[in-house]
């Protein structure tokens, strides 16, 4: 008997700050509660309006434009925050993790 694996996915805004030097890269990652990510890919894209507007009302000009189609889908397992590199500059992102009750909560403000 096979075993169902629920899939844990999350939504996703990166973006890129040069620095001069290597530059920052930082993350908003969207999941249905803490810990808990969607399990269709149709699930997360419900969310996608009520997330832009949660960027746009916590806009940093350091993420650039703003728009639904930089948005991503897929497992929070691809996503990782840290990466070594002996051999040159190790891959670090700042993730900072939303839940559709904060994008409730902002709403409803």
């Amino acid at each position: 008997m096979a075993i169902k694996v629920e899939k844990d996915l999350i939504l996703v805004f990166e973006w890129y700050v040069d620095d001069g030097w290597y530059g920052k890269r930082y993350r908003y990652a969207l999941s249905k509660e803490k810990g808990i990510g969607f399990s269709k890919q149709s699930e997360a894209k419900e969310y996608k309006k009520d997330f832009l507007n949660f960027l746009k009302y916590y806009y940093n000009n350091d993420m650039g434009k703003i728009t639904a189609s930089k948005f991503k889908i897929g497992e929070r397992s691809s996503y990782e925050t840290y990466r070594y590199c002996s051999f040159g500059p190790s891959y670090s992102c700042t993730q900072y993790d939303v839940t559709v009750q904060e994008l409730i909560d902002l709403k409803n403000k």
